[in-house]
């Protein structure tokens, strides 16, 4: 903890790849990823390779989401764009204040997820902190609509898998404010 390192033992299985992950695993992660909000319920134990303090030794206070830094930048690059940006920055903003405190992976998505025997595991602990619950599954949505633009997944098997995903997370509040500002914050990613 002092010097904010983690370790985690190797982990047999395989990547939650959309191209070739069934709905089924999706509905799984998203079981896994409810259990995780809820502190460790059915699927993922909080401390399966992440210590305690990584959720307790966040910096107090809610930084802005990556989603504004994003769309200033892209409103800078292109210019053109940036009414657009400001108008999605300002209607984010209120819809992304509302949201309690839970553990959240910070950067959730399929390739952060190992599927195995013994089941579904998190990776890539490095954004773990408390935040709003919505931000996890907004995220895994806005990579899946990424892998469609960006990797050649076909729109309705991204759909389908999203489909499971949530079906599998169980019922919760709009998520699409939080799903589009995990989009925009990929927006600058290299």
């Amino acid at each position: 903890p002092k010097r904010g390192i983690t370790v985690q033992a190797w982990i047999e299985g395989r990547t939650a790849d959309p191209h070739s992950a069934g709905p089924q695993d999706f509905a799984r992660i998203g079981r896994a990823l409810a259990g995780l909000h809820r502190q460790g319920g059915e699927g993922v134990a909080v401390r399966n390779g992440t210590p305690d303090h990584a959720f307790t030794n966040a910096p107090p206070g809610r930084a802005d989401h990556p989603c504004t830094q994003a769309l200033a930048a892209l409103a800078g690059l292109l210019p053109a764009l940036a009414p657009q940006c400001h108008a999605l920055a300002g209607w984010l903003g209120p819809a992304l204040a509302r949201g309690g405190d839970a553990p959240c992976h910070g950067d959730f998505s399929a390739d952060q997820v190992i599927l195995s025997g013994q089941g579904v595991h998190f990776i890539d602990w490095d954004r773990a902190a408390p935040g709003p619950a919505l931000a996890d599954p907004g995220s895994f949505l806005a990579r899946l609509d990424a892998d469609v633009e960006l990797d050649g997944l076909p729109p309705a098997r991204a759909a389908r898998l999203g489909r499971a995903f949530l079906q599998g997370y169980g019922p919760a509040p709009n998520i699409a404010p939080w799903r589009a500002a995990a989009l925009a914050a990929l927006v600058c990613e290299p």
